[in-house]
């Protein structure tokens, strides 16, 4: 915590990202001569906008930043094979 310095209070972040999330779920059940499978593909896209206006440099590779993120969905595509 010693190098905490003041002039590091004075950078603000503003970060813009994208981000893609996949995944797929399979779901499966069986009887007596009865059953059933559902398998489901998932995508979805987001955008966002980060505002980071207090900054800490605790270390010379630890970073602690303080702020709001926003972010807006894209698309979001479900495909279902049963």
């Amino acid at each position: 915590m010693n190098d905490l310095k003041v002039d590091s209070l004075k950078r603000a972040r503003i970060v813009l990202f994208v981000n893609k999330y996949k995944g797929s779920v399979k779901i499966s059940d069986g009887g007596l001569g009865f059953g059933y499978e559902i398998d489901v593909d998932v995508s979805k896209t987001n955008i966002g906008l980060g505002l980071y206006p207090l900054n800490f440099y605790l270390d010379q590779d630890i970073q602690l930043s303080l702020g709001r993120e926003f972010s807006y969905l894209l698309e979001e595509k479900s495909l279902e094979k049963i």
